[in-house]
């Protein structure tokens, strides 16, 4: 294990915490997370936290306010700072309680607040129909349990267990603290019929449903974008 990325990951984490409620009012900014410096357009093993901006803007076209840090400090520690741009997001939220629930709408762990269905699944092992989502949205990010409950919609969104239950919990990649290129885990349907709970295909078809066949790499992910319009 990298050290120094662990510790890195921690102080990024802190600085989220603190700094992330003061960026959101800045409407250029659109994320923050933890990870590697680029350098001319390639990623460096330097630690960093990255924030993402609409559109990167010459320092001497921002006031002294807007201006970010080149590192950030918590304590006597430093992360370093780099900002990747991303253009605008368009997020379609759907929030709603439907069944049954096609892929694309809000679901999550009961204990956490809320993420996207990606798609459906059958599991290799046994046969079952699973849905398919991130660890950090079905798994609380390695703190789940096997077995916990699932909900649709999502418990930020209003979902609540039993009541909306629509899964629970099979298993799950587990995120390393010192960077993952995995973040995924399963829910096995439940209920008394799984054809009433969930439906294989995309909502409102914004895309096609994904096959076995399909190059689906880096298609599927779950979360939101919760900035002010």
């Amino acid at each position: 294990m990298d050290e120094r990325m662990q510790k890195a990951r921690y102080l990024v984490s802190a600085l989220k915490k603190t700094y992330w409620p003061a960026m959101t009012k800045d409407r250029n900014i659109t994320g923050a997370a933890f990870g590697r410096r680029e350098a001319h357009g390639k990623a460096t093993d330097e630690p960093a936290m990255v924030i993402y901006v609409v559109k990167k803007v010459p320092s001497q076209f921002l006031p002294p306010s807007r201006l970010l840090p080149r590192r950030m400090y918590v304590g006597g520690d430093c992360v370093e700072v780099d900002v990747v741009e991303t253009g605008p997001f368009y997020p379609l939220s759907f929030t709603g309680r439907e069944r049954p629930a096609p892929s694309g709408i809000s679901v999550g762990r009961v204990a956490i607040t809320a993420g996207t269905l990606g798609c459906l699944v059958t599991d290799n092992t046994d046969g079952s129909l699973c849905i398919l989502s991130n660890n950090h949205v079905l798994a609380n990010e390695n703190a789940a349990s096997i077995g916990d409950a699932i909900v649709q919609p999502g418990p930020f969104d209003g979902g609540s267990d039993p009541a909306d239950r629509i899964a629970t919990l099979k298993r799950f990649v587990t995120i390393n603290l010192t960077g993952s290129t995995v973040d995924c885990a399963i829910a096995q349907v439940s209920g008394d019929s799984t054809a009433a709970q969930v439906v294989d295909q995309m909502k409102n078809k914004l895309m096609p449903t994904p096959t076995p066949q399909h190059q689906a790499v880096g298609l599927l992910f779950a979360g939101s974008c919760n900035r002010p319009s």
